[in-house]
């Protein structure tokens, strides 16, 4: 067991360079469209890229400190499948009936570039969030099941704050991303918990996130990245989500977090 002065320091060091990574991913997004770089394929090659980095910083960890049992890092087949059914159909539906219409230019191109960049979210979010910082700190921190649900909250937190780092929306639509987030954040943390398996976990992920952008595939970044999100708006974005929040209380209940 590592030493408890020394607990903190994996996490610490991980954010920090999580966080780090963000930054520079966010200054070369600046930098693009102040230099009217506005390619909707060069701004998603660009998160590609910076998702793979993601990816393999967290696989490190992961590694580092042998958690890849923990989150089924090797386990492909999905367990427990029916408890999936509700997060992989809820709100890739709700994003489905309230997007706009689905721009036509290149679709051939963008959908798959879109495709990509949302599988590429999906590895680099559920990797970093609950395949290391999650199962770390439960890993440590977590010896009763009260502690474990603190832990998964937390880094539900973190998973939400880190939406503002892009701070593009707007006050109300950041503070709606944010608590969106850590909802989803939330059930995600709490079913890697009770089927043990993260991989379905990264394609529902990717799959909310592909429902959530087909509005705005192939058009130019600066275009539809400086909308201020109006206040019904912002609280419908968070109140879709309650039913994820909900849904991780019914399975807190009805399931032990805690090893046997």
């Amino acid at each position: 067991m590592m030493n408890k002065t020394k607990t903190f320091l994996p996490i610490v060091v991980f954010v920090t360079i999580f966080i780090f990574i963000l930054l520079i991913r966010q200054y070369i997004y600046a930098y693009f469209i102040h230099n009217q770089i506005t390619s909707y394929a060069t701004h998603n090659f660009v998160g590609i890229a910076i998702n793979i980095i993601l990816i393999g910083l967290s696989l490190f960890f992961i590694k580092k400190y042998k958690l890849a049992k923990e989150i089924g890092l090797h386990k492909y087949a999905p367990n427990r499948i029916g408890l999936l059914v509700f997060p992989l159909l809820y709100l890739p539906l709700v994003n489905l009936v309230f997007k706009d219409a689905t721009p036509t230019n290149n679709l051939i191109l963008n959908i798959p570039i879109l495709i990509l960049y949302c599988l590429s979210i999906g590895f680099a979010e559920e990797l970093s969030i609950r395949g290391f910082l999650q199962t770390f700190a439960i890993k440590y921190f977590g010896k009763t099941k009260k502690k474990v649900i603190i832990m998964v909250l937390l880094s539900s937190l973190f998973f939400g704050f880190l939406h503002l780092l892009k701070f593009n929306k707007g006050l109300y639509g950041e503070l709606s991303q944010v608590l969106f987030a850590t909802f989803i954040g939330f059930l995600f943390g709490i079913l890697l918990l009770v089927t043990k398996r993260i991989y379905p976990l990264i394609i529902i992920h990717a799959i909310i996130d592909f429902c959530a952008k087909l509005d705005t595939v192939g058009i130019p970044v600066k275009a539809s990245s400086t909308e201020a999100t109006s206040i019904p708006s912002a609280i419908l974005g968070v109140v879709i989500t309650i039913p994820y929040f909900i849904y991780a209380l019914i399975l807190i209940k009805r399931n032990k977090l805690l090893k046997t």
